[in-house]
This record gives structure tokens, sequence and C-alpha cells, in this order.
């Protein structure tokens, strides 16, 4: 999937960000995805970019915008395990709605949280936040001016995009030539004219802020691949693996380094965390006087 009519972004915008590239086991071809950091050794992104890597010749950027393999800026962290959903399949014929659409990367090592690199918080119950729009980011291709642009994109890009209600997108999606099947309780649907998620994007975050925080609400998974259907996504919505449904896997993926929490919990944790910084650095303040 592929950021449709967004706008490129600057350093520390989106600090969870992750650039995932790997080699098809099947094919030997390189591809990208995104992903988001939600342990200092986790990476969550979709099944369908983990289930096809080949783990030795895969690896995933941090801290960076840019996609480019020259970029010095950001990190880089080879990928040593990938935990793929155990219900997920890749063939349309068994799993034609692409349920349980997620997996789970491990790093070789420990990243360093900085201004430019953070984890994303995951929702437990994701009821408030899925109302309104959310903010989409990737990599992947572009439009400009309504033309859709070859290749991916050089700088990370976002844009906001309204939430479909389920229904309405389960109605559409059996309306569509290759669709013909219902959207479930653990997917969201979200897009709009000229705005949405392309192939690029796949595995990369639909995010929502609330009350100052970002919470990571789906995780980009399909949509319809046609021109009209990428520029159209009120009428083509970008379905989302819902993240709050599969809370369970994330915990047991990641040996319970993730966590899904309610908000009111992580925006105090957050809050515990600034407050205590600002009390050492008043006392330090003080002590140097």
């Amino acid at each position: 999937m592929w950021v449709i009519g967004g706008t490129e972004v600057t350093l520390g915008s989106w600090p969870w960000q992750a650039l995932v590239v790997y080699v098809d086991m099947s094919d030997g071809n390189t591809y990208v995805c995104g992903g988001t950091l939600i342990s200092s050794i986790h990476i969550l992104t979709a099944a369908h970019c983990a289930l096809p890597m080949a783990i030795s010749r895969s690896y995933v950027k941090l801290g960076t915008v840019s996609s480019s393999e020259q970029s010095t800026k950001g990190i880089v962290r080879k990928v040593v395990a990938k935990l793929v959903h155990p219900y997920y399949s890749i063939s349309e014929q068994i799993n034609p709605g692409a349920h349980f659409d997620i997996a789970v990367l491990q790093l070789d090592a420990e990243v360093k949280y900085t201004q430019y690199i953070q984890p994303i918080c995951l929702p437990s119950n994701d009821s408030h936040l899925i109302k309104g729009y959310g903010t989409i980011t990737g990599w992947g291709q572009y439009t400009t001016g309504g033309q859709l642009n070859p290749g991916i994109s050089a700088t990370l890009r976002q844009a906001d995009v309204p939430f479909i209600d389920r229904q309405r997108c389960s109605d559409l999606w059996m309306q569509i030539p290759t669709g013909g099947f219902p959207i479930v309780e653990s997917q969201l649907c979200a897009g709009a004219w000229n705005r949405g998620t392309g192939a690029g994007d796949s595995g990369g975050p639909l995010q929502v802020s609330h009350e100052g925080v970002w919470y990571q609400v789906g995780i980009t998974s399909f949509g319809e691949n046609t021109l009209e259907g990428l520029l159209d996504q009120a009428s083509y919505p970008g379905v989302f693996t819902r993240v709050s449904s599969y809370c369970s896997f994330i915990e047991d993926a990641t040996s319970r380094r993730a966590k899904c929490s309610a908000d009111s919990i992580a925006l105090i944790s957050r809050t515990f965390f600034y407050t205590l910084f600002a009390s050492v650095s008043a006392i330090l303040i003080a002590r140097s006087i």
C-alpha cells in the first residue's frame, strides 16, 4: 500500500516509523514495507510482509525519513526472527479477507530511544479513537496532481484519512470485483478521494492522537489496486488490521515487552516520566547555583 495524496514529513515527526526491507523467498526480489517500533527490540508489521521474508537477507531502518539505501541517517538492525499470526494465510482461497494480517519482527540488537526513535502506544480499547480522522504514514508510491508516481517515495509521507464505518466498508467490499467478502470486527477501514494507502505502505501504521499521546489503531493491510480504486478510497476503502483485537498475540510474541494499555495508563506513565525528568533537572540546576 502507498500513501496517496500525502505530504513529506520532517525527521522526528513519527519516531516509531520503521522501514522494513526484505528479500522474498519465493522470487528473490527485494521489497519494502512499513512497520512500527513497539519495544526496544520488536517491530509490528503485516503478516503478508513477514511471511515471505527471508530473515537472513532482511533489515529494518529506524530514525530516518529516507528510503534510500545510501542514506546514512538513522540506524539499521537485522531481522533475526519473525512471528506471524498462526491463523494467517496468504492464500485468497483460504483467507479471502486477509484476516489475522499481523506479525512481529525481532531485531538483532536493542535500539536506544532518542528524539528520533521512540515506541508507539498500543490501545487495549480503541472505541473512542476510531472516530473522525487517523493518520497514515509510509514510503510507498504517491500522487502529484492526481497522477500516480512510479516507484516508492524517497521521503516518508503522511496523510490524514477519515475512518469509514465498518458496515459501510463491508458493503462496499462485497460489491468490489476483487472483493466479495465482508469486513469483520478485527479490521478497520479508512480513506477518502486522493487520500489513502497502497502497496509500499503495507505493514505501516494508522495512528491517532488522544490527549497528547499517539496510539496505533491499525496496520495497513490491503486495498483495491486499480487506478480508480487507489484514487477513490472513499468508494474503495483501505483496510487495516485492528491492533486492539490482537493484544494477546502482540504480548505473547514480544514476551510482554510490548503491551496494550488503556489511554489513561499510557498518559499517566508518560506524564510521570516527564514530571520526574523535570524534577531531577530542577534539583541539578539548584545544586549548580
